[in-house]
């Protein structure tokens, strides 16, 4: 998983490895740079899980994915 500042480029947030849940994701995304806005993501199965729904709801965090096959 890779986080990047759309506005700076900067990298926020660099996950690697073979499986990343939901709860994995969410820790990540605040672990250095506290709560985003906003995200915007693909459709990824780890960033539609129950967990990060879950999340959102609860931090108040806007969502937004982007359409399938756009870069």
């Amino acid at each position: 998983m890779c986080a990047v500042d759309n506005f700076t480029r900067e990298a926020l947030a660099l996950i690697v490895d073979t499986s990343i849940g939901g709860h994995r994701m969410a820790r990540g995304l605040i672990a250095r740079h506290g709560m985003p806005p906003t995200i915007v993501s693909n459709n990824g199965t780890e960033l539609t899980s129950l967990a990060m729904l879950e999340w959102t709801n609860r931090t108040g965090t806007d969502w937004h994915y982007i359409a399938p096959n756009k870069p």
